[in-house]
């Protein structure tokens, strides 16, 4: 009924930056889950420290995933530490059909340097976001994807135009698998 689990990650400061200066970088989560029959919400906080990155495929719909309308693609940032707490849940309406959300915050803290692009700048983050999933058959579903991102960035950038405007973002997928 209550699920427990996290993880720690590390990297030695040759495989994340060439610079001789670097520091060795790591990241951590932890979750707390309930088992409620159909309905399965989750508590994660986590942090990005000295540089690390998380892979691509770790993250939600708008933050640190590899979906066509992710608009920051990795949690973390090259010369940064954040932190980062979702509130997650999922529902099986059926074995076929089920839903999926998020509320997320994420927070950024970057040094003077900063240059990973889907980063730059940016101080904080909200993400509210959802899935519905149906399987038509085996090897055969249809998503469809929604989320909204409201970003705040530190100013660095404003001359650039770049403004605190949210981001919107849907699609729909069918996957067929072989």
């Amino acid at each position: 009924m209550v699920g427990l689990h996290g993880g720690i990650a590390y990297k030695e400061d040759a495989v994340l930056s060439a610079s001789p200066n670097a520091d060795d970088g790591w990241g951590w989560y932890l979750e707390g889950s309930l088992d409620m029959g159909a309905f399965q919400p989750a508590l994660v906080i986590g942090g990005t420290y000295d540089g690390y990155q998380t892979d691509p495929d770790f993250g939600f719909i708008m933050i640190g995933a590899d979906e066509p309308i992710t608009v920051v693609s990795t949690i973390g940032g090259a010369n940064s530490d954040s932190i980062f707490a979702p509130l997650t849940g999922n529902y099986a309406l059926s074995d076929r059909f089920k839903f999926a959300g998020n509320l997320v915050y994420y927070d950024i803290d970057l040094n003077a340097t900063e240059s990973t692009p889907n980063v730059r700048g940016l101080a904080d983050a909200w993400e509210i976001s959802g899935s519905a999933t149906y399987v038509i058959s085996e090897g055969a579903d249809i998503a469809y994807k929604l989320g909204y991102l409201s970003p705040s960035y530190d100013g660095r950038l404003n001359s650039s135009g770049i403004s605190d405007d949210g981001y919107f973002g849907h699609y729909l997928r069918m996957a067929i698998k072989f």
